[in-house]
């Protein structure tokens, strides 16, 4: 450290007490805006997975525009060829990135008991590969499991809605009526062997069946294939190397933020409205250090005029405040990080727990967790030690604009 810093350290305990309410300033402002964004990254993962866990993965695989209109007709053109892509993709080098993928057939149908009739909504899946992308596996059911059943009829799981409405028990039959993907009409009977998920769930309204049933009932290949990962945040990167390998100008590969388009586009609202917060937060630690500096600078205008009297360079003397903040909120962030990292850590582990659980698109979130990241570490310390600085710019600039004659005269 040379002279010149030096001189700028020492500054700093000049006047202790303003030092330390600037310093405490600083390190409340790091800590809440730390805080912030851990809690809001962590919510939004949460909610993320929960979204992408309970059906949609975070890659899915459609036909063109399937998306925007969904119809039996419109299958996956080239099944065999994608599936097996996906699966050289899941056992190679991205094996550590891809944890699995399901093919579903989707389509609506009438289903038919005791003399009610209602719409449903039908999965065709395969329950091992689907356990491997949501958590299809450790959901409820009331009921059998499919490998369990010994009938001639195809074992079917109902939502809880469907069961209620139609009075289904366990070992009944259950009717489908629909329209196959050639055109024809798919019926047939069904064996109820229980009922899936929760009451408030978003398969409340679901019927699944097994995939290659679903085929033939609805004489149809795959509507969709949907894809999970490690995390969320690699889906826009995988995305783009499946559209590398999968050229067929048919397929509309899609991540959950498009599939899910409308919770995606409320979540970037949230976010742009919390990070007002962390401006607002941020704004008002600049003002508490502007003051401090500003009256610290006119307190010692005599000194930077005997300064400039005596020869000291111009950049030395426009530099020595900004320098001074700059060592003051290094110290400050350094000790909110310590202090930012154990409260992150507890709310992560611990987190807040809601009185009322809160239903989004039928899922419910209990509590509110944290989430220890990058973002959540070091974006706030390099934006609190950059708008200190640049605060301390201001008073810089009117004591170097200051003559040496009217310095001196400063009292």
């Amino acid at each position: 450290m040379n002279a010149f810093a030096q001189i700028a350290f020492r500054n700093i305990f000049r006047q202790r007490r303003r030092s330390f309410l600037t310093g405490l300033s600083l390190w409340g402002g790091y800590v809440l805006v730390s805080l912030s964004i851990a809690l809001t990254d962590g919510t939004y993962s949460h909610m993320i997975d929960a979204f992408t866990g309970d059906r949609t993965g975070h890659i899915q695989i459609h036909q063109k525009n399937y998306l925007e209109k969904p119809s039996v007709e419109r299958m996956i053109p080239n099944q065999s060829q994608i599936l097996e892509t996906l699966q050289n993709m899941s056992t190679s080098t991205l094996n550590d990135i891809i944890k699995g993928f399901s093919p579903r057939v989707r389509a609506g149908a009438l289903a038919w008991a005791h003399d009610q009739v209602r719409p449903v909504e039908v999965w065709g899946i395969d329950p091992e590969k689907e356990s491997t992308v949501t958590r299809f596996g450790d959901k409820p059911i009331d009921g059998e499991a499919w490998s369990n059943i010994e009938t001639a009829l195809t074992p079917v799981y109902v939502g809880h809605n469907i069961r209620k409405q139609l009075k289904l028990k366990f070992g009944e039959e259950l009717i489908l009526i629909s329209q196959g993907a050639d055109g024809s009409i798919a019926n047939d009977k069904f064996f109820v062997s229980g009922t899936i998920g929760t009451e408030d769930g978003s398969d409340a309204d679901s019927l699944f069946i097994p995939l290659e049933a679903a085929k033939n009932f609805f004489s149809s290949g795959i509507h969709e294939i949907a894809v999970r990962l490690q995390h969320s945040s690699s889906a826009d990167r995988v995305r783009g190397l499946l559209v590398q390998k999968l050229t067929h100008e048919e397929i509309q590969i899609s991540t959950w933020a498009e599939v899910e388009e409308e919770f995606y586009k409320a979540m970037q609202a949230d976010r742009r409205g919390n990070e007002v917060t962390y401006i607002i937060i941020l704004i008002m630690v600049c003002v508490g250090v502007l003051n401090a500096v500003l009256m610290t600078t006119l307190e010692r205008m005599r000194e930077y005029g005997l300064m400039k009297a005596v020869g000291t360079p111009p950049v030395q003397m426009f530099m020595m405040i900004p320098l001074e903040i700059l060592f003051l909120s290094l110290f400050s962030v350094g000790l909110g990080a310590l202090t930012a990292l154990p409260i992150n850590y507890w709310f992560f582990k611990v987190g807040i727990t809601f009185e009322q659980p809160v239903e989004i698109s039928g899922i419910l979130f209990d509590r509110m967790r944290a989430e220890i990241t990058t973002s959540s570490m070091i974006i706030p310390a390099l934006v609190v030690i950059g708008m200190a600085t640049a605060v301390s710019l201001i008073p810089a600039i009117i004591a170097h604009r200051k003559t040496a004659l009217d310095a001196l005269r400063s009292v």
